[in-house]
């Protein structure tokens, strides 16, 4: 998927101590859904569908336990976090 516009919202480490693994979350903004294809893709990080959601339905998905990932529910953490200080938009 291409994006018009990138923000880099943080960085985090998965389990400092024993892992080295960065985790860098980014915003992408003004997205070419057009681009998106299941065809070419390799592995499990593959993209398999793209889903709209409203922010009053995703904070539903998250307070439900919808979202059971820990980096997805960091990088909207990331994402919550940038939409308050930065963009001064409530949530």
């Amino acid at each position: 998927m291409h994006a018009k516009q990138w923000t880099r919202l943080g960085k985090h480490y998965i389990a400092p101590g024993h892992e080295s693994t960065c985790i860098i979350t980014y915003l992408a903004e003004g997205l070419d859904e057009k681009s998106v294809s299941i065809d070419g893709q390799e592995g499990d990080e593959s993209i398999q569908a793209v889903m709209k959601v409203s922010l009053p339905k995703l904070w539903k998905m998250i307070h439900e336990g919808k979202i059971e990932c820990g980096l997805t529910l960091a990088a909207l953490n990331y994402f919550f976090s940038y939409l308050r200080v930065v963009r001064k938009q409530k949530i």
